[in-house]
Order: structure tokens, then C-alpha cells, then sequence
């Protein structure tokens, strides 16, 4: 049986899961590649000073994967990951998981050359992701998505788009 860490021994990052509803209705993710291990997985990364967590994952889809649209104010969910440092060495980290729904794609981004870019089922999702503890988060969402998508009700949790909907 694993022992948990205390929370406040636990490093933490924010992520988008950015979303989309396909022509068919269903839901659709957004993974990106991590730079080193080239696993696919979310945009995550540190808050960024004077903005809020939301913001910071907002700005962390942006950057890694080209896309812009409405974040929700509230987390929609967190995992726990071994984050590898720089010196090689790995530390927990827990990530707190932000909706995003996609408005845009950008054909350019500050990542582009680093990362690649998938969209994906839920399910589909589950499988390819390198971290399972994300996978396992990723099968609360494959679970509640039997039937078509409802965009209304994932509306629920946007708030309205920020600086960062109105880049370029």
C-alpha cells in the first residue's frame, strides 16, 4: 500500500484539459506531448506569478498547445504524478485539472517545435496517456460520456474569455 505525503510536501502545477464537441456530438480532448519523454498527456505546468491557477493552466494550453477559448473558474479534477527534475531525480507532484473549452487552434505557438498535439475520445485518452493517475481521471469523463456530448452543461462551469482568448 502506497503512503501518501502530506499535501503541503507535495509539489503542485496547474492544467487545462482543453475540449471540444465533434460533428457527431461526442467529446473530444486536447493531449500534447511532454518535451522529454514525448508521453502524451496534458498542458500543465507552475502558476505564473500575479495570475490565478485557472490562468495559469489557461496560459500553460496556450503555450504548449496552441489553443485559446473559455477556462472554467473551478478545478475539474487532479492526479498525482512523479514529476522528473531537472538533476534526473523525481518528486510528487499534484496537478489540478482546469476545463478548457476550445475556440481556437493556432497554426503557431511557443511550443510547436516541442510538442505534438492530438485530439482524442475520452476513452481513446485513457490509453494513451503516460501517467496513470491521469488515466484514471480521464475514465471519469469516458464513464459519464455514453451518450452525445451536452455543451450546455459543460458550459456551466466557463466563465467569460480572458486576455488570453483575445491572442492571436
Amino acid at each position: 500500500m502506497k503512503t501518501m505525503l502530506p499535501q503541503d510536501t507535495l509539489l503542485q502545477q496547474y492544467a487545462a484539459l482543453p475540449w471540444r464537441v465533434n460533428q457527431e456530438g461526442f467529446l473530444e480532448v486536447l493531449l500534447v506531448t511532454s518535451r522529454r519523454r514525448h508521453r502524451w498527456t496534458v498542458p500543465k505546468g507552475w502558476q505564473v506569478k500575479h495570475r490565478s491557477a485557472s490562468q495559469s493552466a489557461e496560459t500553460e494550453a496556450f503555450e504548449e498547445a496552441g489553443v485559446i477559448g473559455l477556462i472554467g473558474p473551478q478545478p475539474i479534477g487532479s492526479y498525482l504524478y512523479s514529476k522528473r527534475r531537472d538533476d534526473g531525480s523525481f518528486e510528487p507532484c499534484s496537478v489540478t485539472i482546469f476545463g478548457l473549452y476550445v475556440q481556437a487552434e493556432l497554426h503557431t505557438w511557443p511550443e510547436r517545435s516541442m510538442r505534438k498535439r492530438r485530439w482524442l475520445s475520452a476513452a481513446a485518452a485513457c490509453d494513451v496517456v503516460g501517467e496513470p493517475t491521469l488515466a484514471e481521471f480521464l475514465k471519469t469523463l469516458r464513464q459519464g460520456q455514453r451518450d452525445r456530448a451536452a455543451p450546455e452543461t459543460c458550459a456551466r462551469h466557463l466563465r467569460q474569455p480572458s486576455a488570453m482568448s483575445a491572442m492571436d
